[in-house]
C-alpha cells in the first residue's frame, strides 16, 4: 500500500493512504499492524478521508518501512 506524507514533525507523521476508500475494518487492520511496532505509540485513522496519524519514538525510517510493508491482502 502506498502513503503520501502530508506533514512531518519530530515524533509524528500525518499521512494519506493512496486508496479510493477505506472501511472501518481496513482501518482497524492498519491500526493493529502499526501498533505492533515497538516504536509506534499511538495511531489515529480517519477512514472517511483515508488519513493516518502516527505518533512514534525513535527513527521515523522504521515507521515508514513498516508502512511500506503493509498490505490488506497479507493481513486477511
Amino acid at each position: 500500500m502506498r502513503f503520501q506524507i502530508l506533514h512531518r514533525s519530530p515524533g509524528r507523521l500525518r499521512l494519506r493512504a493512496c486508496v479510493r476508500s477505506m472501511t472501518a475494518g481496513q482501518a482497524d487492520l492498519l491500526e493493529a499492524w502499526l501498533l505492533a511496532a515497538q516504536s509506534v505509540e499511538r495511531v489515529t485513522i480517519q477512514e472517511n478521508i483515508c488519513s493516518v496519524t502516527v505518533c512514534y519514538r525513535g527513527d521515523p525510517a522504521a515507521v515508514t518501512a513498516r508502512l511500506a510493508a503493509f498490505s490488506y491482502t497479507r493481513m486477511q
